[in-house]
């Protein structure tokens, strides 16, 4: 589900006042989640971080942060872990300290699950072109290397996080690197494999 959950938290961490939305995030019903310690829904990053910790950790980590946003894992419903992007901010009480906290919460599960199928594709295509013996080469529109083959890397003499993310004219002479350009907008134009010439 897409939930945007908004709960409102006393100063201890405990959850006060909740919204639909955090109902359908982490699939517990409201009259089980008022009244419960935050700690409960938060995900430890170490598992030895005590449940009475766990708010504590999270604003520490909030201030750390400067405030913003930050991914977090809840604990769901039958042991489901639920990826967030959340804010935490703290209300002003009459007094001047802390009435408590709103924590707005925003299911990533579908783009985190998108990001790691798009590591292990990448993972995928980096083995397959290693796997050919032969010069291959990745690039985007504005001519940047993405991806480069072990053989590659071996006849350029370099390792290829030297090319990650650079161009030609930040190795080669300007009409070099030219010529380099044009080839690689001919296969943009029309996708083909072109023979390449060290040098």
């Amino acid at each position: 589900s897409d939930a945007c959950a908004l709960n409102i938290i006393r100063p201890e961490g405990t959850i006060t006042t909740i919204n639909d939305g955090a109902t359908r995030l982490v699939g517990i019903a409201p009259g089980r989640l008022i009244g419960t310690p935050l700690g409960v829904l938060l995900r430890a990053e170490a598992p030895d971080i005590a449940i009475a910790d766990r708010f504590d950790a999270l604003r520490r980590r909030v201030a750390a942060d400067g405030g913003g946003e930050l991914e977090l894992m809840l604990n769901g419903r039958d042991e489901q872990v639920v990826p967030v992007s959340a804010s935490l901010a703290a209300i002003d009480g009459r007094d001047g300290g802390i009435a408590g906290y709103v924590l707005v919460a925003q299911d990533i599960g579908r783009r985190v699950a998108a990001e790691a199928a798009a590591r292990r594709d990448r993972a995928f295509l980096e083995a397959v072109i290693d796997a050919v013996p032969a010069a291959v080469f990745v690039k985007d529109r504005a001519h940047r290397w993405l991806l480069m083959s072990e053989e590659g890397r071996r006849l350029l003499g370099r390792p290829g996080s030297d090319f990650i993310g650079a161009t030609d004219t930040d190795f080669y002479a300007p009409e070099q690197a030219q010529r380099y350009w044009a080839q690689d907008d001919a296969v943009l134009e029309r996708p083909m494999a072109l023979p390449w010439i060290q040098g």
